[in-house]
């Protein structure tokens, strides 16, 4: 159903005429966290943004190099990043509820004053609305609904030309000012109180590399808390470093629970698994115990259908 939503808003993108275009600039400091600022653009002549919305319709539905026919499913943010794969996320997820809050914020009071070649930004947006038929909502209802649309790409449109000649009055004279580059496609969809990232780049859209380390460290100190691990230091030390906070984003809270409540399974699962046990605790003075137990929490870890052997995968999904 996801997919074919997108879809749907591909194909009716062109069916509003109440587009607006906005410069985007977003920090991220230490101190400071996430920062949005936007400033309010107009195209000229009349009509030129609905151009630029009905290419980015062509290059995602028309032709044979139709960019859409890319895509293969819709699947929940985990972590992962298959390139046929757009990752939904809601915006009351804890990985971007806070950072989509000042998004909008900043969407709703953008600026007016200065000059937009020298705003700094980093991307763009471009805000409309279009119908959306009551059964691809999430409340289902059955007419259709007038849902805001946002498209964002993350690349900064304001760039200087070079090696570029403009022809004038008999010569081909050097572009030497800024000019805005518009571009056929995004990389974020936001529509229906979802987040639909159509390439990796969208994390940086929310700063998600912050947010999935802060969760990784609140999910550690759970696991710390909850005494199934030997040597607790250690399990942190190798679950807040290289990939693995990451792949918190994937976190099972119901087979953490398990693992916490059920004594006798966790000794089943460290049998299926390979990971020692000293009495009811996962041992994981080795590094390679504790990837294999943060592989499992995260839905990394799963047994071979044919050869029953304990394998590693991008992720795991009920089958449709």
């Amino acid at each position: 159903m996801s997919l074919e939503k997108v879809h749907y808003v591909l194909n009716n993108l062109d069916s509003s005429q109440e587009w607006q275009i906005k410069l985007l600039r977003i920090t991220t400091t230490k101190n400071a966290g996430t920062i949005y600022a936007t400033r309010n653009i107009v195209l000229d002549p009349p009509g030129t943004l609905l151009d630029v919305i009905t290419g980015i319709k062509c290059h995602y539905l028309e032709g044979s190099n139709a960019k859409y026919s890319c895509f293969r499913e819709v699947r929940d943010y985990d972590g992962t990043a298959e390139a046929s794969a757009i990752y939904k996320i809601s915006t009351d997820h804890e990985l971007v509820c806070a950072t989509y809050t000042q998004l909008t914020r900043s969407l709703s009071h953008g600026e007016n004053e200065g000059d937009p070649l020298n705003f700094r930004a980093n991307a763009y947006v471009l805000y409309g609305s279009i119908k959306i038929p009551g059964q691809l909502l999430i409340n289902k209802c059955e007419q259709e609904q007038e849902c805001t649309v946002i498209l964002i790409t993350m690349q900064n449109p304001v760039s200087v030309l070079k090696h570029k000649f403009l022809y004038d009055a008999g010569t081909f004279k050097k572009i030497s000012d800024k000019v805005l580059s518009i571009r056929p496609y995004f990389d974020v969809l936001i529509i229906d109180g979802t987040v639909y990232m159509l390439t990796m780049a969208g994390e940086k859209v929310f700063s998600m590399d912050r947010a999935y380390r802060a969760i990784c460290d609140a999910k550690v100190t759970a696991i710390e808390g909850a005494k199934i691990v030997t040597l607790p230091e250690r399990f942190r030390d190798v679950a807040t470093k290289g990939h693995n906070p990451r792949r918190f984003a994937g976190f099972s809270q119901e087979y953490f629970n398990r693992l916490q409540q059920n004594i006798d399974e966790r000794h089943t699962i460290a049998r299926r698994f390979g990971i020692p046990m000293q009495g009811d605790q996962f041992n994981v003075e080795s590094e390679d115990a504790a990837n294999k137990l943060i592989k499992l929490l995260c839905r990394k870890g799963m047994r071979d259908a044919f050869d029953d052997i304990a394998v590693e995968v991008d992720s795991a999904r009920p089958w449709n």
